[in-house]
């Protein structure tokens, strides 16, 4: 009926043949939560006004990005401060 609020059980039945729905990957939002947020096992996090939590995944980049590379001013004359200089100005203009 128009107009009318379309139940999750109505939208699920009424999306294409092959349609996926959910979190990528093909899974489901508790097989994601397992993989990116470990650390929640047991609770529930309700201050995402706050502070929003950061996935396994983008922890693991990050600290790889880190463990790799060697940052330094981006304002001095040297090797580590030319690529941290060409880091932000890659993020800064992507």
């Amino acid at each position: 009926m128009a107009g009318e609020p379309l139940s999750f059980r109505a939208f699920h039945a009424a999306r294409p043949a092959g349609c996926q729905y959910g979190y990528g990957h093909g899974e489901g939002l508790s097989a994601l939560r397992d993989r990116e947020f470990p650390r929640l096992r047991g609770i529930t996090y309700l201050d995402h006004a706050g502070s929003a939590l950061f996935p396994e995944s983008l922890l693991k980049a990050f600290t790889d990005d880190l463990r790799n590379n060697v940052y330094g001013n981006p304002h001095s004359q040297n090797i580590s401060s030319k690529l941290t200089y060409d880091t932000i100005e890659h993020v800064r203009y992507r």
